[in-house]
């Protein structure tokens, strides 16, 4: 019987945060979008942005100094460097991030990363 009542205090504030999310989807988009939808979507930008740009072939190598200072300081490997991410702005559509590319790369090189940068984010579309 214990089994049951602590699945239940468990169970019942879960269920209750699932179904009002499922709720506020259907019925009112633009709250899901605030409340839920754009916090998943910045913590899943930012916790993948360097990899992911590092698999659409958008980033650099590193300028000497930074890989000296890499090799003297920290010990480690010296990884490419991706474009400088600017703030990221919420609006009621979506999410706006400015990048600073580097010298050398171009906003064609981006745009043609789009479709790629929208599947690893998993957003609903990614415009230059």
């Amino acid at each position: 019987m214990a089994d049951v009542m602590t699945l239940m205090e468990v169970g019942g504030p879960v269920a209750a945060t699932v179904g009002g999310a499922a709720y506020l989807r259907a019925r009112h988009p633009a709250a899901y979008w605030s409340t839920v939808g754009m916090p998943i979507s910045t913590a899943r930008l930012l916790g993948s942005y360097g990899s992911v740009m590092d698999a659409c072939g958008l980033t650099v190598p590193p300028s000497r100094l930074r890989a000296w200072a890499v090799q003297a300081f920290t010990h480690r490997e010296v990884r490419p460097v991706p474009p400088r991410r600017g703030l990221i702005r919420p609006t009621s559509t979506g999410l706006r991030v400015r990048l600073r590319l580097a010298p050398g790369q171009e906003p064609a090189d981006v745009a043609a990363s789009a479709e790629r940068l929208r599947h690893a984010w998993g957003v609903h579309g990614a415009y230059v």
